[in-house]
C-alpha cells in the first residue's frame, strides 16, 4: 500500500469522521471502519487520524449551507443576474420538490448523484422532463461547487447523468368523479371559483394565480356567464397565446354563481399564493386526495373527462394545446370511460 501521511489521510476520511455533533449514516460508518483498517495498514494512528478527520468534517459541514438556504441563495443570484422567469420558476419548482423529499435539514454536501437521480425518476416518467430536471440540477451544483462557495465537491455536478434510460411511463394523475365532489364540497367559499375554474374549465393553475408580480392573473372580468366562455389573454395565458375557452362542463357555471353578483369583479384569488397552496392541501387532504399534491391533477382530469364528453378538438383548444395534440395525450389524458366523464359532468353545488 502506498504510504501517505496522517494530515492527508485525514482530508480523506474528514466526510466520514465521527462527532457527537454530526449526523452519521450507516454507511458513512462502513466507511469509517474501511478507513480505520487503511490507516492502521499504513501504519498511521488511528487515533490522531480520526482527531483531524473531525476538524476537517467539523469545518467543512459548518460552512456548507443547508439545501434550501443555498437554494435560496441561488435564486437571488439568478434574479441579480437577469435569468429568464422561466429558468427562476424551474429552480424553484425543482428545489421545493427536492427539499420535500431530503428534507430541510439536509446539507449541499451530503446530497449525492444518486439521491437526484432517484428523486428525477419518483417524479418524472418523461426522458424529456427528467433531462430538464438534470440540466437545472446541474447548474445549481456547479455554482455551488464555484471556488467562492464550495459548497458542493468540485467537479462533482459532472458526475450527475443528465440521460437516463426508458422508464415506465404510468398514465396521469386524475381525481375520480367522487373525489372532485368531495373536493368541492369541502373548498373554502373564497376560492370554489378558483378550484372550480381549474376542475371544470382546464384553467392552468399559474393563470389563476400567477406566480410572479410581472404576471396577470385571471379576472371576473374575463368571464361571460351568459355566454358561457372565458378569455384567457396573452398576459393571462401561461404561453402568452390568448384562448377562449367555450363549450366546457356546464356545472362550472352553478359554481360560479354561488359567488355573490357584488363579488364578481377584479381578480379569481385574492390571497397569497402560499395561503391558496395550503387551502388546497387541505382540501384535497378531505376529498382523500393523495400526498404530496398530484401535480396538475386539476387539469388533467378536466381533459381526460372532457375528451369523453366532447372530444378532441373542444379538449385541445380549451386547454391551449391546438397546435400539439401529442402533448395531450403524452401528459394530460388519463384512464377514464365515458360513463366517468357523465358523472364528471354532473357534479354541482348541493342544494
Amino acid at each position: 500500500m502506498r504510504k501517505i501521511d496522517a494530515e492527508t489521510f485525514a482530508a480523506q476520511l474528514g466526510w466520514e469522521a465521527m462527532d457527537s455533533d454530526l449526523a452519521v449514516s450507516a454507511a458513512e460508518r462502513i466507511l469509517i471502519g474501511r478507513a480505520r483498517v487503511a490507516a492502521m495498514a499504513a501504519g498511521i494512528s488511528t487515533e490522531a487520524l480520526v482527531d483531524l478527520g473531525i476538524e476537517a468534517a467539523r469545518a467543512r459541514r459548518l460552512d456548507c449551507p443547508t439545501l434550501p438556504a443555498a437554494l435560496e441563495a441561488y435564486v437571488g443570484y439568478m434574479e441579480s443576474h437577469g435569468a429568464r422567469e422561466a429558468s427562476v420558476d424551474n429552480i424553484e419548482r425543482f428545489g421545493s420538490f427536492l427539499v420535500a423529499r431530503m428534507g430541510v435539514e439536509v446539507l449541499t454536501w451530503q446530497i449525492s448523484p444518486l439521491d437526484l437521480k432517484e428523486a428525477a425518476l419518483s417524479r418524472y416518467s418523461n426522458r424529456e422532463s427528467i433531462r430538464s430536471y438534470m440540466a437545472v440540477v446541474i447548474a445549481f451544483f456547479r455554482w455551488c461547487a464555484a471556488p467562492e462557495r464550495k459548497w458542493a465537491p468540485p467537479e462533482w455536478h459532472q458526475k450527475i447523468q443528465t440521460r437516463i434510460g426508458n422508464v415506465d411511463s404510468p398514465s396521469p394523475a386524475i381525481a375520480t368523479p367522487q373525489q372532485v365532489a368531495d373536493f368541492m364540497a369541502a373548498a373554502p367559499a373564497g376560492l370554489r371559483a378558483a378550484f372550480a375554474l381549474q376542475w371544470f374549465a382546464g384553467i392552468r393553475p399559474e393563470e389563476v394565480l400567477p406566480k410572479t408580480q410581472v404576471k396577470a392573473g385571471l379576472t371576473w372580468e374575463a368571464i361571460d356567464m351568459a355566454a358561457k366562455t372565458i378569455s384567457i389573454s396573452a398576459a393571462v395565458s401561461k404561453t402568452r397565446r390568448p384562448r377562449l375557452i367555450h363549450k366546457c362542463f356546464d356545472c362550472l357555471w352553478d359554481w360560479l354563481r354561488l359567488t355573490p353578483q357584488r363579488q364578481r369583479k377584479g381578480p379569481i384569488v385574492t390571497i397569497n399564493a402560499r395561503n391558496y397552496r395550503v387551502a388546497r392541501r387541505k382540501t384535497a387532504d378531505a376529498a382523500g386526495i393523495d400526498r404530496p399534491y398530484p401535480r396538475d391533477i386539476m387539469r388533467h382530469s378536466f381533459a381526460t373527462y372532457s375528451y369523453h364528453r366532447y372530444g378532441l378538438e373542444v379538449t385541445i383548444h380549451n386547454t391551449g394545446h391546438m397546435s400539439e395534440p401529442h402533448t395531450f395525450f403524452a401528459h394530460y389524458k388519463g384512464d377514464a370511460i365515458k360513463s366517468s366523464a357523465k358523472k364528471y359532468a354532473a357534479i354541482r353545488p348541493a342544494k
